[in-house]
């Protein structure tokens, strides 16, 4: 059997190439490689000792651990990776949010503003609707108060003048009978009263009265009797 004091042990009767411990290579002349088994034949289980057996443990535990702690490595930088992909994700849909939150109340406000001013305008044509009705009736009634004003202006004209001949006639007839009883008293005939000197003195004046757009015209005679 070879040594076994130091890892890798050499063994002496290999070339310099295969010097190193190998179990894939046939060593009898060290002991190691090969056994034969009952049947004849060769078995790849190489014959280690409990040194050679704890080396290659250790240097699989070893092995194991590296690609154990670069698998946990690469999963920890990609679950760090992954973090800060939803990290950025998650930034993004939040500006997504609060960008659309703005629109939203920017359209609310335009939206609100749109329906005020639709109000006004709406109020502003009711007023204005209400303020022609009102307009057309007082048109109406000033028309009316109108008519009913010429009409009654006509009527006081007819009045008027008919007033100025009733007064006319009154006034001649009033003028007849006064001189009709001063020339029976002149005459003696109411016993001898006569009287020495009547001075009649018939002052006619005439009054114009412009009614309307009518023209001018004499409507009342006055006279005076004066009796010295």
């Amino acid at each position: 059997m070879a040594t076994t004091d130091a890892f890798p042990y050499t063994c002496p009767g290999l070339p310099a190439a295969q010097a190193l411990y190998d179990p894939s290579k046939e060593a009898d002349a060290c002991g190691v490689g090969y056994v034969v088994n009952i049947d004849g034949l060769k078995s790849h289980k190489p014959i280690i000792n409990d040194d050679l057996r704890a080396y290659d443990l250790f240097r699989l535990v070893v092995v194991v651990a590296v690609a154990v702690a670069v698998a946990v490595a690469v999963t920890v930088v990609a679950a760090a990776a992954a973090l800060v992909v939803i990290a950025v994700v998650i930034v993004v849909a939040v500006a997504a949010a609060v960008v659309v939150v703005v629109v939203v109340a920017a359209a609310a406000a335009a939206a609100v503003v749109v329906v005020v001013a639709v109000a006004v305008v709406a109020a502003a044509v009711a007023v204005l609707a209400r303020a022609a009705a009102v307009a057309v009736v007082v048109v109406t009634v000033a028309t009316a108060v109108v008519a009913v004003a010429t009409v009654l202006v006509a009527v006081a004209v007819s009045a008027a003048e008919a007033a100025a001949v009733v007064v006319a006639v009154a006034a001649a007839a009033a003028f007849v009978a006064v001189r009709r009883s001063i020339r029976s008293k002149d005459n003696g005939s109411c016993g001898g009263n006569k009287i020495n000197k009547v001075d009649v003195d018939i002052i006619p004046m005439v009054v114009k009265e412009r009614k309307t757009k009518a023209a001018s015209r004499t409507s009342v005679l006055h006279f005076q009797l004066v009796i010295v």
